[in-house]
């Protein structure tokens, strides 16, 4: 059996932390700039900035700033430009303006600044950067509004997405993504398009609805926050598609995208267009097809969302703006630049409060509600949030700064209990994490006693669950007194116990429970102590020496969370010499783990994750008990699947360091082969058994990763296993007796179940043909849990 490696105790590095992806991409050291750069940069960034002149005056100015330095630093302008669009979605339209009042006076720099687009969005694609990819080609759709881009080539362009789109032996996601970044930037270039291109427009369109008619969304069930709503939860391209259908009923009129290039039309209108796509290569005049990069097994596209929905215009007060409808096109495009403008200050919950409220178009909508709905939807995405859970708990602590927020956000809460009954678990989750942190910050004030309906329903019951795990998570902020005084006397049954600790000491136990206390006081040893336990063991099991010990020990360390780390790295080869973290030691340490704490369930996560990271504990046999009839009392509790998500993570963190590092070794091994200098083959000669040295660490680190990769097929197949079997033993008996299977256990149950398979959607996509084979092609498998294992299946289609 493999065993992980032992964390110190002053590692701070956490090697199992999942970075969400798109705060992170943008980290990268800049290349040294002249102080050309720099004022140009500062030039062109004021754009975004708040002055008494208005935009267009702005641009025009701007514009004869930067056309004297068209001439020297045209490559510096185009560079910062094609930086800046990758992320500020809610200025393309000024810098579509600024480029073609530019490309008006200089058309070389139109087809340069095209040129160097084409190549970056490729770039992005090559590079997984897909939200930059979509700003860049909707960047290219808006400028043919300002006559940088042909109308024709643009839909020849939006063609060349849609051939991508359809071609054989590619995964959906992939397809979707092209009719997607087309749809997404049409409320741009569509009302041009329909003038000057309409035939060929229409055909375009034809050809995304017969695709829509034929793609697979058996997926969006298993991503919709909630089961049943009165708000629908629609696919995102499905939604995106009625909305862009909506406008096109309209005659492309919307009301939200500020045009600011129509004020220059006159001027505008005599520049030269520049045919897309250009070929990316230097030959900046030569026409061609772009063609997308092609598809890689390598490659991670997007997967599918479902868009949420949770106000509606009656929610929002009287006398306020009118919040737009589910299927308008300004609701998508005022979401499109919010989730931008925090996409764009991840960094700073502060900053990003201060955008979100200074929002350009504030005052056309109910600007609180759309933050709130736009916030939230990032947090309950699913499988995972675009950023980490806290950082919007943080920015709403930030937004209750502003007038009538608390309010709202109040509501929301009102409103989240209301419909929890048919939300998915990990959302409830979530929303258990999110509530109570914000309670944190207010005192716990909240009007409990309106929640006390909770009360009558049993422990599965998504309210009292709901209801229950805040007050649990509450007191881990705070303390036991502090939460019982805020809480209403009613509330008496769900409230968690004085954490405690639970020690008793049997009749045969006294005379070693004498010898551990006196070696714990007497601070003797390690060595000493083991060697004193093994003449125990000679009389007693060595389980039942081990548990006694273990028991002891937790007992003197109560005191805090430092006591039982220093106790456990005191007599860390104590307890690895007498458990040998077999399966059936880690279970006897973790029963003992769970009698002696079972008041204080903090305690038991910490010390299992402790345990864990210092190999005390098998993983495999954490998951086994968490799982099983020895603590089946405990499945309704959050701390329980709290742990066990803390043990995937962590094998699956050590997993990807091992495979790194491999990977790095590798890349030393080539760089070492193919270097050509003369000293280094001169070195190579003096010590020619380093090339040796180092195949056999690569041999010995894949051996290390195939061990790793093989506990962790083994880890999931035993988690999926023991939750079908606990659904299909309910299916049976429910059935048998001819009663209704959709109890609120069993809807529990699957809620876990689909959180496994979204939660680590990643990693067992890259072990699913192993999955499906010891598991899920067993005949055997109730067709409810089946259908829903092929709606995860769907999500990389």
């Amino acid at each position: 059996m493999i065993r992980l490696p032992y964390s110190d105790d002053n590692r701070r590095r956490r090697i199992d932390d999942e970075d969400n992806g798109e705060c992170h991409k943008r980290r990268r050291t800049d290349p040294e700039r002249t102080e050309s750069d720099v004022h140009l940069e500062l030039l062109i960034n004021r754009i975004g900035e708040k002055s008494n002149s208005s935009m267009e005056s702005n641009l025009e100015g701007l514009a004869r700033s930067l056309e004297i330095y068209l001439v020297t630093d045209m490559e510096s302008i185009i560079n910062i430009i094609a930086q800046r669009v990758c992320y500020l979605l809610e200025e393309i339209t000024a810098y579509s303006t600024l480029v073609g009042l530019l490309n008006s006076k200089n058309q070389k720099f139109g087809c340069e600044l095209l040129h160097q687009l084409l190549e970056v969005l490729r770039e992005k694609f090559i590079s997984a950067d897909f939200i930059s990819a979509l700003h860049i080609v909707t960047f290219l759709a808006d400028m043919v509004n300002c006559h940088v881009v042909s109308s024709g080539s643009l839909v020849e362009f939006y063609e060349s997405f849609m051939e991508a789109a359809c071609e054989e032996n590619i995964p959906q996601v992939r397809s979707d993504w092209f009719v997607y970044a087309v749809l997404h930037s049409l409320p741009w270039s569509a009302p041009e398009l329909n003038d000057r291109e309409k035939e060929p427009l229409d055909n375009l369109l034809e050809g995304v609805e017969k695709y829509m008619l034929e793609r697979n969304t058996s997926h969006a069930k298993l991503l919709q926050v909630w089961s049943a709503m009165e708000h629908e939860q629609e696919e995102y391209l499905d939604n995106l598609w009625t909305q862009i259908s909506k406008l096109r009923d309209d005659g492309w009129r919307e009301r939200h995208i500020s045009r600011y290039y129509v004020a220059f039309d006159s001027s505008l209108a005599s520049a030269v267009a520049h045919n897309l796509p250009l070929n990316v290569t230097k030959d900046l005049y030569r026409e061609c097809r772009f063609v997308p990069p092609p598809h890689t097994s390598t490659m991670v596209y997007p997967l599918p969302t479902v868009i949420f929905r949770f106000f509606d215009y009656a929610d929002c007060p009287d006398g306020a703006s009118v919040l737009p409808g589910a299927h308008s096109i300004e609701r998508f495009l005022i979401e499109e630049e919010l989730c931008s403008i925090i996409r764009n200050n991840c960094y700073s919950r502060k900053e990003c409060a201060a955008q979100l409220v200074s929002y350009q178009k504030k005052t056309t909508v109910p600007i609180n509600y759309m933050i709130l709905e736009v916030i939230f939807s990032q947090l309950f995405r699913l499988p995972r949030s675009p950023l980490r859970p806290l950082f919007y708990g943080s920015v709403m602590i930030e937004l209750c700064k502003v007038r009538d927020m608390p309010q709202v956000i109040a509501q929301a809460a009102e409103l989240f209990y209301q419909r929890i009954d048919t939300m998915q678990l990990e959302c409830i989750d979530r929303l258990i994490d999110w509530f109570s942190y914000h309670m944190s910050n207010f005192d716990y004030r909240w009007s409990w006693a309106d929640w006390d309906d909770c009360l009558d329903l049993n422990d599965y019951a998504p309210r009292r669950y709901f209801v229950k795990e805040v007050i649990e998570k509450c007191m881990r902020f705070s303390y036991h007194e502090r939460i019982c005084d805020r809480l209403p006397s009613s509330f008496e049954e769900i409230m968690p116990e004085r954490p405690s600790i639970s020690f008793l000491v049997k009749e045969e136990e006294k005379e070693l429970v004498a010898e551990v206390e006196r070696a714990f006081h007497n601070k003797i040893e390690s060595k000493e102590v083991t060697e004193m336990l093994r003449e125990f063991n000679q009389k007693d099991s060595n389980m039942a020496t081990l548990s006694t010990f273990f028991a002891v020990m937790l007992n003197v360390a109560q005191k805090s969370f430092s006591h039982n780390f220093a106790a456990l790295a005191r007599y860390h080869e104590t307890l690895k010499e007498l458990s040998g973290v077999d399966d059936q030691s880690s279970m006897a340490l973790l029963q003992t783990l769970y009698k002696v704490w079972k008041h204080n369930r903090h305690m038991i996560v910490v010390l299992i994750t402790k345990m864990l990271r210092m190999t005390l504990l098998s993983g495999n046999a954490v998951v086994t008990w968490l799982l099983s009839s020895c603590i089946g009392q405990e499945l309704h509790r959050f701390w329980l699947w709290e742990t066990l998500f803390i043990v995937v993570k962590y094998t699956c963190g050590y997993t990807n360091l091992c495979k790194l590092k491999l990977q790095e070794m590798q890349e030393k091994k080539r760089a070492r082969v193919e270097r050509s200098d003369e000293e280094a083959y001169r070195s190579l000669n003096e010590d020619h058994n380093l090339g040796v040295i180092l195949d056999d660490d690569i041999e010995v680190k894949k051996k290390e990763l195939n061990d790793l990769q093989e506990m962790l097929k083994n880890l999931f197949l035993n988690i999926l296993h023991k939750l079908v079997v606990f659904l299909s033993d309910h299916l049976v008996k429910y059935e048998t007796a001819e009663r209704n299977y959709d109890t609120y256990w069993y809807r529990y149950v699957m809620g876990r179940f689909k959180e496994i398979l979204l939660r680590y959607w990643h990693e067992l996509f890259e072990m699913k043909q192993h999955i499906d084979k010891e598991l899920f092609l067993t005949a055997s498998i109730d067709p409810r849990i089946l259908e829903v294992y092929h709606q995860f299946a769907a999500l990389r289609a």
